[in-house]
């Protein structure tokens, strides 16, 4: 009975909770190496149990939510122009919508931030390069995580924007480290 009148409230409680927008983009490092291949196209399958503009949050340290960190667009949007901005960054053109050719997959499984006591971000994702055909050429799976100790005080000091930069440093990171595994350049080269 008094779970039953808890219950409008405790889910008032959840819709009070702030959201504040935080997107992030793929900025490519200073030193690229050049993709040779046929010009790619780039898929994103978002199979995180997650809302899909969500991105993380900020909680207290009794691990209730203190704010929500969403996207304007879908992360998996996000994710997959991170990778194409990451193979035009290094050279490598995209396929027109409609043209055949090789695709990059990619399933993600988790891609979100949060802060406690300090900001960590995890992705993890399987990637692989498919041929023409639907052939796997390439299978990878990867999984990064990113720590940020600079944070002073106590949880929830810091605004839920301030997750921005992790999760671009996470995006940067894991399309690097995949772009540039030597696997996937011999498999791109065939």
């Amino acid at each position: 009975m008094r779970l039953a009148m808890l219950l409008p409230a405790l889910l008032l409680l959840g819709a009070c909770i702030p959201r504040t927008n935080v997107d992030f983009a793929y900025r490519p490092g200073v030193s690229l190496n050049a993709l040779a291949g046929a010009p790619l196209r780039v898929e994103v399958l978002d199979e995180r149990r997650r809302p899909a503009d969500s991105a993380g949050e900020v909680r207290g340290l009794m691990g209730s939510t203190a704010g929500r960190a969403v996207t304007s667009r879908p992360v998996a949007e996000l994710v997959r122009a991170g990778f194409e901005a990451g193979l035009v960054a290094r050279g490598l053109a995209l396929a027109t919508p409609g043209q055949a050719g090789p695709v990059l997959s990619v399933a993600l499984r988790q891609f979100e931030a949060v802060q406690v006591v300090q900001r960590g971000a995890t992705a993890r994702f399987t990637v692989r390069l498919l041929d023409s055909a639907g052939r796997e050429l390439w299978r990878h799976e990867e999984q990064q995580r990113e720590i940020d100790r600079t944070l002073g005080g106590g949880a929830g000091t810091a605004p839920v924007s301030a997750l921005s930069p992790i999760l671009a440093r996470l995006l940067r990171n894991s399309v690097d480290k995949v772009l540039d595994d030597p696997g996937f350049r011999a498999a791109l080269a065939r």
